[in-house]
């Protein structure tokens, strides 16, 4: 139960940041009227959200995890689990927030 309830949770992270990343993408089609058919990607974006946000999620409940064992404390994962997925998402607007201003001021110094 443990293992496939952080999993599912993995998954809906990752879920959650794809379908960011092509609103982005979508929006930077339409900022710049580019053809309908052309799919833009934002990769570093993509790949710098994807490495920090898996980072804190599973790295945050490993520790809590041996944390917990060290000191014996009776504690569900599930109630952990908690504070690392919220982290997480607010880690993917935070880098996704960033990567909008840092193409908003790319575009602005560009002059188009």
């Amino acid at each position: 139960m443990t293992t496939s309830w952080l999993l599912l949770r993995l998954i809906i992270l990752n879920v959650i940041m794809l379908v960011l990343l092509f609103i982005i993408g979508t929006a930077q089609n339409i900022i710049e009227n580019v053809d309908i058919f052309v799919i833009r990607f934002p990769t570093k974006l993509y790949v710098s959200t994807l490495f920090l946000v898996n980072f804190i999620y599973v790295i945050g409940n490993s520790l809590e995890a041996v944390y917990n064992m060290l000191w014996e404390k009776k504690m569900k994962v599930i109630d952990f689990e908690k504070k690392f997925f919220k982290a997480s998402l607010i880690m993917t607007l935070v880098i996704n927030g960033a990567g909008i201003l840092i193409y908003l001021i790319n575009k602005g110094s560009n002059g188009h």
